[in-house]
Protein backbone atom coordinates (compact mmCIF):
# COMPACT_ATOMS: atom_id res chain seq x y z
CA UNK A 1 0.00 0.00 0.00
CA UNK A 2 1.29 3.65 -0.98
CA UNK A 3 0.96 6.01 1.83
CA UNK A 4 -0.94 8.44 -1.04
CA UNK A 5 -5.04 9.08 -0.27
CA UNK A 6 -6.88 7.57 -3.01
CA UNK A 7 -9.17 9.84 -4.18
CA UNK A 8 -12.54 9.90 -2.58
CA UNK A 9 -15.49 7.73 -4.13
CA UNK A 10 -18.32 9.47 -6.45
CA UNK A 11 -21.02 10.29 -4.93
CA UNK A 12 -24.09 7.39 -5.15
CA UNK A 13 -26.62 8.32 -7.16
CA UNK A 14 -29.60 10.31 -5.95
CA UNK A 15 -33.20 10.26 -6.90
CA UNK A 16 -32.34 14.09 -8.28
CA UNK A 17 -29.15 12.92 -10.21
CA UNK A 18 -30.45 9.87 -11.83
CA UNK A 19 -32.10 11.12 -15.52
CA UNK A 20 -36.00 9.43 -15.81
CA UNK A 21 -36.35 7.05 -18.57
CA UNK A 22 -37.05 8.76 -21.82
CA UNK A 23 -40.72 7.76 -23.04
CA UNK A 24 -40.43 7.06 -26.48
CA UNK A 25 -42.03 9.85 -28.76
CA UNK A 26 -45.92 9.94 -29.38
CA UNK A 27 -47.21 8.52 -32.00
CA UNK A 28 -49.09 11.88 -34.48
CA UNK A 29 -52.65 10.89 -33.71
CA UNK A 30 -51.68 11.10 -29.70
CA UNK A 31 -49.42 13.79 -29.98
CA UNK A 32 -52.13 16.01 -32.02
CA UNK A 33 -54.76 14.82 -29.11
CA UNK A 34 -52.44 16.41 -26.47
CA UNK A 35 -52.25 19.48 -28.66
CA UNK A 36 -56.10 19.80 -29.38
CA UNK A 37 -56.77 19.24 -25.61
CA UNK A 38 -54.24 21.93 -24.77
CA UNK A 39 -55.95 24.51 -27.24
CA UNK A 40 -59.11 23.48 -25.23
CA UNK A 41 -57.79 23.80 -21.65
CA UNK A 42 -55.58 26.13 -19.28
CA UNK A 43 -52.94 24.74 -19.96
CA UNK A 44 -50.14 24.80 -16.99
CA UNK A 45 -47.32 22.79 -17.96
CA UNK A 46 -46.63 20.73 -20.67
CA UNK A 47 -44.08 17.69 -22.13
CA UNK A 48 -44.12 15.37 -24.85
CA UNK A 49 -46.88 13.14 -23.40
CA UNK A 50 -47.85 14.64 -20.40
CA UNK A 51 -49.58 17.95 -19.26
CA UNK A 52 -50.63 19.61 -16.30
CA UNK A 53 -54.32 21.60 -16.56
CA UNK A 54 -55.24 24.53 -14.33
CA UNK A 55 -58.66 25.76 -13.82
CA UNK A 56 -59.52 29.39 -12.10
CA UNK A 57 -59.73 28.12 -8.88
CA UNK A 58 -56.56 26.00 -8.48
CA UNK A 59 -57.57 22.71 -9.20
CA UNK A 60 -55.82 20.73 -11.99
CA UNK A 61 -56.23 17.67 -14.23
CA UNK A 62 -52.94 15.85 -15.11
CA UNK A 63 -53.31 14.44 -18.74
CA UNK A 64 -50.76 11.59 -19.82
CA UNK A 65 -50.35 9.35 -22.80
CA UNK A 66 -48.39 6.36 -22.10
CA UNK A 67 -48.10 3.04 -24.58
CA UNK A 68 -48.72 0.33 -21.68
CA UNK A 69 -48.48 -3.64 -23.06
CA UNK A 70 -48.64 -2.30 -26.49
CA UNK A 71 -51.54 -0.07 -26.20
CA UNK A 72 -51.47 3.52 -25.85
CA UNK A 73 -53.37 4.95 -23.27
CA UNK A 74 -54.99 8.36 -21.70
CA UNK A 75 -54.65 8.48 -17.79
CA UNK A 76 -56.67 11.56 -16.48
CA UNK A 77 -56.09 12.70 -13.01
CA UNK A 78 -57.02 15.57 -10.41
CA UNK A 79 -54.87 15.57 -7.24
CA UNK A 80 -57.62 15.95 -4.12
CA UNK A 81 -55.50 16.32 -1.11
CA UNK A 82 -52.35 15.48 1.10
CA UNK A 83 -53.88 11.57 1.89
CA UNK A 84 -52.68 12.30 5.68
CA UNK A 85 -55.84 14.79 5.84
CA UNK A 86 -58.19 11.92 5.24
CA UNK A 87 -59.39 8.94 7.02
CA UNK A 88 -59.82 5.68 5.41
CA UNK A 89 -63.35 5.80 5.81
CA UNK A 90 -63.64 9.25 4.39
CA UNK A 91 -62.10 8.01 1.41
CA UNK A 92 -64.38 5.58 0.94
CA UNK A 93 -67.35 7.23 1.15
CA UNK A 94 -65.72 9.83 -1.18
CA UNK A 95 -65.19 6.72 -4.17
CA UNK A 96 -68.74 5.68 -3.70
CA UNK A 97 -70.06 9.41 -4.46
CA UNK A 98 -67.70 9.22 -7.97
CA UNK A 99 -69.82 9.14 -11.31
CA UNK A 100 -66.54 8.35 -13.23
CA UNK A 101 -62.60 7.57 -12.37
CA UNK A 102 -61.45 5.98 -8.93
CA UNK A 103 -59.77 7.45 -5.88
CA UNK A 104 -56.05 6.43 -5.87
CA UNK A 105 -53.26 7.38 -3.53
CA UNK A 106 -49.77 8.07 -5.29
CA UNK A 107 -46.52 9.55 -3.34
CA UNK A 108 -49.24 10.91 -0.61
CA UNK A 109 -51.50 12.41 -2.61
CA UNK A 110 -55.15 11.32 -2.89
CA UNK A 111 -56.23 12.00 -6.41
CA UNK A 112 -59.07 11.11 -8.86
CA UNK A 113 -57.97 8.86 -11.49
CA UNK A 114 -59.82 7.46 -15.08
CA UNK A 115 -58.03 5.66 -17.52
CA UNK A 116 -58.97 5.68 -21.32
CA UNK A 117 -57.27 2.59 -23.59
CA UNK A 118 -56.66 2.81 -27.32
CA UNK A 119 -59.43 2.09 -29.89
CA UNK A 120 -61.84 2.04 -26.87
CA UNK A 121 -63.24 5.70 -26.63
CA UNK A 122 -63.97 8.88 -28.66
CA UNK A 123 -62.27 12.25 -28.25
CA UNK A 124 -65.15 13.56 -26.96
CA UNK A 125 -65.74 11.04 -23.99
CA UNK A 126 -61.65 12.53 -22.87
CA UNK A 127 -63.67 15.99 -23.18
CA UNK A 128 -66.25 14.73 -20.65
CA UNK A 129 -64.10 12.78 -18.57
CA UNK A 130 -62.08 16.06 -18.36
CA UNK A 131 -65.15 18.08 -16.84
CA UNK A 132 -66.34 15.13 -14.32
CA UNK A 133 -62.95 14.71 -12.56
CA UNK A 134 -62.65 18.76 -12.24
CA UNK A 135 -66.30 18.92 -10.62
CA UNK A 136 -65.74 16.09 -8.37
CA UNK A 137 -62.32 17.11 -7.76
CA UNK A 138 -63.58 20.41 -6.40
CA UNK A 139 -66.76 19.49 -4.92
CA UNK A 140 -64.94 17.05 -3.07
CA UNK A 141 -61.96 19.36 -2.10
CA UNK A 142 -64.86 21.79 -0.79
CA UNK A 143 -66.38 18.74 1.05
CA UNK A 144 -63.26 18.05 2.81
CA UNK A 145 -61.67 21.24 3.68
CA UNK A 146 -65.44 21.60 5.40
CA UNK A 147 -64.81 18.80 7.02
CA UNK A 148 -61.61 20.23 8.51
CA UNK A 149 -62.80 23.25 9.39
CA UNK A 150 -65.66 21.43 11.33
CA UNK A 151 -63.69 18.69 13.06
CA UNK A 152 -61.07 21.87 14.19
CA UNK A 153 -64.13 23.75 15.12
CA UNK A 154 -64.82 20.86 17.40
CA UNK A 155 -61.77 20.13 18.72
CA UNK A 156 -61.62 24.31 19.59
CA UNK A 157 -65.10 24.07 21.27
CA UNK A 158 -64.25 21.53 23.70
CA UNK A 159 -61.37 22.81 24.74
CA UNK A 160 -63.14 25.87 25.42
CA UNK A 161 -65.63 23.67 27.80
Amino acid sequence: MSNEESPPPPPAATPATVPAPREPPLAPEWADLLNRLSTRYPLRKRTENWMCLEFPEGQTIQVNCLKIHGLYRVILSADLCNADLVSARDALELASKLLLGGLVLQRGILSIRHVYTEDRFKESQVHEAITSLHNSASAMREKLVRRKDEMSNLVHKDFAD
